[in-house]
């Protein structure tokens, strides 16, 4: 695993696939891997249980300990820098989320459902599920 810096003294954003891959030409639309899977953990593991469960992990964000409030937009913009470098190189991201619920709300804020083709998955019963595409549900929403 690699480490690569995002300008950010509060925490670590390691890098697998993605990091060799910056370095190259963005691929075509119909090139890229078909899914990425991208880790965000908050005072508590989970990447080898994510790994296990749903496939290889692209990218791992990690905070060993609690956030603060004023931590909280720099993180989610690390999240959304992780999510906007794989979308170039992935069909389709799966995000997991350990952390503050009010963080993950901040990380939809930033990501929108128009910017980039985001899924969810989230432990359940024993085990990562993955969410439902919110777009299904658009006609809910207005």
């Amino acid at each position: 695993m690699f480490e690569l810096s995002l300008g950010f003294t509060i925490g670590k954003y390691l890098v697998e696939k993605i990091y060799k891959k910056l370095v190259e030409k963005k691929p075509l639309p119909d090139e890229r891997e078909d899914e990425g899977i991208i880790v965000l953990e908050v005072a508590r593991p989970i990447y080898e249980d994510v790994k296990h469960q749903l496939g290889d992990v692209v990218a791992r964000i990690v905070y060993d300990r609690l956030l603060t409030a004023a931590e909280l937009p720099q993180v989610a913009a690390e999240v959304y820098k992780a999510v906007a470098h794989a979308q170039r190189f992935f069909k389709k991201i799966t995000l997991v989320l350990s952390g503050p619920i009010v963080l993950a709300a901040l990380i939809g804020q930033a990501l929108g459902m128009q910017h980039f083709n985001v899924d969810f998955a989230f432990w359940q019963k024993g085990s990562y599920v993955r969410v439902p595409d919110m777009s299904q549900y658009r006609k809910l929403l207005f």
